[in-house]
């Protein structure tokens, strides 16, 4: 029998495990993603008397893998933290991550997300490529659609979704909506979402909001339901992050109808397909230049968006990690 880890903190990594756990032929290993002194032995404890073949369903959980008696499947999203210092991870943190690579690469079988982070796991782990299975993340297409709210703003707005890491670029994202107020003096950005573990990256980027008087309508955490509505109200989603290993927030704007503009990255070209506008990250003036296209292009966007997001399935993710598991147990046996 499989058993999935399940996590019950709220972002993409964990909706994932969610997600496929309520789909696939598997119990469920149910564990919160963060802990402590005391609640990590007592994980441990569990997770080494599971007894069946466990799918990993993140890749910063693979360090705990140790402590399995059974084959392990492992689900790798992404590995920014360990090869991208963007968020300047702490000693002991590095040596975690390292154990994360040590599991990783003696997995049974491993699930990437999408084909950018299948390459990253051959060229950088050195992952036999027959032990990768690509498969994408999925929409819930019941809650992101075109059907229900819009949110109320004041004022025509850009949306942002995630946390304020410094990879996710927010201080070029108002730089670049300065340069959009121009000429739109009307547009806002609000931003749904945590903050994130960079505090000072997150008071840095609201200061230089203030500097450059760009309104910011801060959302927070939110659920599903009001996410969509956000999505459905805004002039355009803006994505300008520097690395990512999927990207749930494009996938879900276009399924409400919202336009996206994205970094230029290998991830997004393999994601968004030709129904997103691509901007240089690193150029507030091209990240400019797409918001302003899409307030003018964003009904042919829109289109764009509707058709391409329909690969994306939560059914059908669950029916390939499946797949996964059927060719694991075969081969246990």
């Amino acid at each position: 029998m499989i058993a999935i880890i399940v996590t019950h903190e709220s972002s993409g990594f964990d909706k994932y495990s969610q997600e496929v756990a309520k789909r696939v032929r598997a119990k469920s290993f149910h564990s919160q993603r963060y802990f402590n002194a005391k609640t990590l032995p007592e994980f441990l404890e569990r997770l080494s008397r599971c007894g069946d073949v466990v799918h990993i369903t993140n890749q910063n959980f693979a360090r705990f893998a140790g402590v399995l008696r059974t084959p392990y499947i492992v689900t790798v999203h992404d590995l920014i933290r360990n090869f991208y210092d963007f968020d300047g991870e702490t000693y002991a943190e590095q040596m975690w991550l390292k154990l994360d690579e040590h599991f990783i690469k003696r997995a049974e079988a491993i699930i990437a997300v999408s084909e950018f982070s299948k390459s990253e796991l051959i060229s950088r782990l050195g992952v036999d490529a027959q032990k990768v299975t690509v498969i994408y993340n999925g929409l819930d297409h019941e809650v992101f659609n075109l059907d229900g709210l819009s949110a109320k703003a004041p004022s025509p707005y850009a949306l942002y979704v995630g946390s304020e890491r410094p990879r996710k670029n927010l201080n070029r994202l108002v730089q670049a909506l300065a340069l959009v107020r121009r000429k739109h003096p009307d547009v806002v950005l609000v931003k749904v979402g945590d903050v994130g573990r960079d505090k000072s990256f997150a008071h840095s980027w609201r200061d230089a909001a203030k500097e450059l008087r760009v309104p910011v309508i801060f959302v927070g955490k939110t659920s599903d339901i009001a996410l969509a509505s956000w999505y459905r109200g805004a002039s355009v989603l803006v994505f300008p992050s520097l690395m990512e290993g999927f990207g749930l927030p494009p996938v879900e704007a276009m399924a409400c109808g919202c336009p996206v503009v994205v970094s230029e990255l290998p991830i997004f070209r393999e994601i968004i397909g030709s129904a997103g506008w691509f901007v240089d990250p690193l150029n507030p003036e091209s990240i400019a230049e797409g918001i302003t296209g899409m307030l003018k292009r964003g009904p042919e966007y829109s289109a764009l968006g509707l058709e391409r997001v329909k690969m994306f399935s939560w059914d059908e993710a669950a029916r390939k990690t499946q797949e996964v598991y059927d060719g694991l147990e075969k081969c246990t046996r």
